[in-house]
């Protein structure tokens, strides 16, 4: 499956979306968003058997059905179904996306970055029946988008308990993530880099422009922050508006030099 990906990202030389040709991103900046959602899921690896017997009792004594790990289950095997097919040019069979259940679990059964429930499974599960199922439906990426924008809401406003009093607001980003376990650190950066890279990847594949895409990432991302000074749990700041901005940054400045590599050679006088 690795190979034809491949061999299908050697043979489309730029991709475009029809809709609005000139806010396309390019191959660069799926490649780079697949690989940060492999690095997300991967993080911190575990390569001793404990780790693994850990994750698959959890799946034999299942707790109560959680409604937020099936959300959290579908929306990210939906965007791997769009990452693939933007990769492949369309060329590529649906099916392959099944192929992405088996090899992402199986970097998560050696992690303990993500805990593996049923309702993740089949949140999972659900996406890519969609994506072979109703590829019409999965075709427009728009609504996909404030999916993720509007998830990206409704996760940071847990546990939905207001305090009494409000708690202070970090100025300085990444304060707390210094002040934090290195390796639960480097996991909560690439988890929301792959998240708010995804939502910024999204709406730049709609009638949005790079620009608003990112201003409206950021204005989301600093209310749901601001909102977090009254929640128990919670860790409000500038670090993730940050994240936001960089993730951003980081998928426009690959596709700028993706798209400087791509000219062609100016012809000899």
């Amino acid at each position: 499956v690795l190979a034809a990906v491949l061999k299908a990202v050697l043979e489309s030389r730029h991709i475009r979306s029809p809709r609005h040709t000139e806010h396309s991103l390019h191959l660069s900046s799926a490649v780079l968003l697949l690989g940060l959602w492999v690095a997300a899921l991967a993080w911190p690896v575990h390569m001793f058997p404990n780790g693994m017997g850990t994750q698959l009792r959890s799946l034999g004594h299942p707790g109560p059905w959680s409604p937020l790990a099936t959300i959290a289950g579908l929306l990210p095997w939906l965007l791997a179904g769009r990452l693939l097919m933007t990769l492949s040019a369309g060329k590529a069979p649906r099916w392959w996306v099944w192929a992405t259940l088996p090899c992402a679990y199986s970097v998560m059964l050696v992690s303990s970055g993500y805990a593996i429930t049923w309702s993740y499974i089949a949140g999972s599960v659900a996406a890519v029946l969609v994506v072979t199922i109703l590829p019409e439906a999965h075709a427009g990426g728009e609504w996909l988008a404030w999916a993720w924008l509007l998830w990206i809401v409704v996760d940071g406003l847990r546990p939905y308990t207001i305090l009494a009093h409000q708690q202070p607001f970090g100025w300085v980003p990444f304060e707390d993530m210094m002040n934090a376990n290195w390796v639960r650190a480097i996991r909560v950066l690439l988890q929301k880099t792959w998240s708010y890279g995804a939502v910024f990847w999204l709406l730049s594949q709609s009638r949005m422009s790079r620009a608003s895409s990112l201003a409206l990432i950021v204005l989301t991302i600093s209310t749901v922050e601001v909102a977090q000074r009254w929640l128990p749990g919670r860790s409000a700041g500038l670090t993730d508006p940050t994240i936001g901005v960089l993730a951003a940054a980081l998928l426009w400045l690959v596709d700028r030099r993706f798209a400087r590599n791509k000219r062609a050679p100016t012809p000899a006088a």
